[in-house]
Formats: C-alpha cells, structure tokens, sequence
C-alpha cells in the first residue's frame, strides 16, 4: 500500500468534537459550526445562549430576592403577632385584677343604698306612726 501527502486544497477539513458521549450516546457540541453556516448565524447563535443565560440569572436573582423578601416579612409579621398577644395577655391580667376591685366597690354601694334605703323606710314610718318608736 502506498501512502500519498495530501495538500490544503485537496482536502476538506472539519472541526471534531472531542468530548466524552452524553446521554443516548450523543456528543455535544458547543458551537457546531459546518460550511454552511455563515459567521451571523454563529454570532446569533451565541448570542441566543448568552441571552438564555443572562434570562436564567435575572429569574434565578428573582426568586432569591423573592425568598427573602417573603422570610423578612414572616419575621416582621410574627414579631407584631407576638406583641400583639403580649398586649392582650397583659390586658386579660388587667381585667382580671379589675374585675375584683369592681366587685368589691359593687359591695360597699350596695351597703350604702340598702342601709339609705332602711333610713328612709324608718323616717317614713315614725313620720307616719310616733308610736312605732316605742316598739
């Protein structure tokens, strides 16, 4: 067998893929580039992937954004649902304590307006009956 030297003009040269077979035995190319494609279909190309990726940044600053923006306001909301309840339990104690004071108050009238109430009782009788005094 007789080998020969090829030259550039006899020759049509392809780039190869160099890179180890993804899923279903298929090699991935970067950026495929074969002789019909011309300098601004690969421009577009690139330019479409840089775009998904800035498009991928941009959602995922979102979402994590959007997290935190969502723990801050639980945070927020939990402490002024927990001064609110630290409210309301002080003012049940409050009431609570007031409650006996006002029975208490509740008690001394009512001694005051039933004894009031048997004075005048009595005064209407003696003005009535002078003799009632006597017994």
């Amino acid at each position: 067998m007789r080998a020969r030297v090829l030259t550039e003009t006899e020759v049509e040269v392809t780039p190869a893929a160099w890179l180890s077979p993804g899923p279903g035995g298929a090699v991935p190319v970067a950026h495929p580039q074969s002789r019909f494609e011309s300098e601004a279909e690969v421009q577009e190309t690139r330019s479409q992937e840089i775009e998904a990726a800035i498009e991928l940044r941009v959602r995922q600053a979102y979402e994590t954004g959007f997290r935190e923006g969502e723990a801050a306001a639980r945070q927020r909301s939990e402490s002024q649902v927990r001064e609110a309840v630290e409210k309301l339990a002080a003012t049940v104690v409050e009431l609570a304590a007031t409650r006996g004071d006002a029975i208490r108050r509740a008690e001394a009238d009512m001694v005051r307006l039933s004894i009031e109430i048997a004075r005048r009782i009595l005064h209407r009788e003696i003005s009535l009956d002078a003799s009632a005094l006597e017994g």
